[in-house]
């Protein structure tokens, strides 16, 4: 059995193009972009960053939602949001037995990364990431035009 030549303990497994030989998947998840000059169209290096950007989303959500301390259904602004999102799961994902939890799940993390600015443009990938995106930038479009209606007018009536 060959040995990885990057480490020289692992089975080599993967074909490295910035190394231009077989590595590991450990030297190739641990030294990509540090120790190996990666092309940016290497299948391993995006896998590797969509990986780390999903784990990054979970963790990022995990922790803003541990830290609400009310409950934020409870705001008239944010039910106004929500339901809208919430009557289109049902009309559009409910008798769908191609749509599971975990595809709504993975748009929303997807939505969240997004809104935090950790990805610079929402793009459907599958079906329903397209069906659920077009709903939210209809349903934020027209809060943002709510939210900036009510604070017209609560300029005109603090004047």
């Amino acid at each position: 059995m060959a040995k990885c030549p990057s480490c020289g303990e692992r089975k080599m497994n993967r074909f490295c193009r910035g190394m231009n030989t077989d590595i590991c998947s450990l030297c190739c998840g641990t030294k990509r972009e540090k120790e190996i000059l990666c092309p940016e169209d290497c299948e391993y290096l995006k896998k590797g960053k969509d990986y780390q950007l999903g784990r990054e989303i979970t963790r990022k959500i995990s922790v803003d939602l541990q830290a609400e301390s009310e409950d934020l259904f409870g705001t008239d602004q944010v039910a106004d949001f929500v339901m809208p999102m919430e009557r289109m799961f049902v009309d559009q994902f409910y008798r769908d037995t191609e749509v599971n939890d975990n595809h709504i799940y993975e748009a929303h993390g997807k939505i969240y990364a997004f809104q935090a600015g950790m990805v610079p443009v929402l793009k459907g990938e599958t079906r329903t990431e397209e069906v659920i995106f077009k709903k939210f930038h209809e349903v934020n479009k027209r809060a943002s035009d709510l939210h900036r209606a009510a604070s017209w007018e609560i300029e005109i009536t603090l004047k």
